[in-house]
């Protein structure tokens, strides 16, 4: 059995994601057309991309995860998605925390081959407006004045 309380406050269950979106939005805004929550265009389908950017024939997905659980199974249900949406490109934004970190390290040999760990160059690709080149994971720590708290 699992519970699950939330204290008063925002009713949003995921404003920690929003959180990472608009600090996507914030570095790219100026060089793409974008998309928040974008459905996937099939009826009965009730997915949505966290962000769409697209400039010129680039659609990039971008799909935000603040806790790493089962991070193959999270990877393919964003592939799905962004073939669904018809993108050239996946970007997993993933939060900058030790457990995240840990995940990641423990899953370089697996998904180092399949996606670019390089988080610095990917941010500054689409901050230039340029397709990073290959679908990616990045991580992001958000600016304590973001309200982060570093967990």
């Amino acid at each position: 059995m699992w519970i699950r309380l939330y204290p008063a406050g925002s009713p949003l269950r995921d404003v920690a994601q929003a959180r990472y979106v608009a600090e996507v939005v914030r570095r790219v805004t100026h060089r793409y057309a974008i998309q928040v929550e974008a459905p996937v265009p099939r009826p009965g389908d009730h997915r949505a991309a966290d962000l769409l950017l697209t400039r010129g024939d680039d659609r990039i997905v971008v799909e935000v995860v603040t806790r790493l659980t089962d991070l193959q199974g999270q990877l393919r249900a964003m592939k799905l998605k962004a073939r669904d949406l018809e993108a050239t490109r996946l970007i997993c934004v993933v939060a900058d925390t030790h457990a995240n970190a840990r995940v990641l390290r423990e899953a370089r040999p697996l998904i180092g081959a399949m996606v670019d760990l390089d988080s610095r160059r990917v941010l500054a690709e689409l901050a230039a407006g340029r397709d990073p080149g290959r679908d990616a994971v990045v991580t992001l720590r958000l600016r304590p004045a973001d309200g982060h708290r570093g967990t």
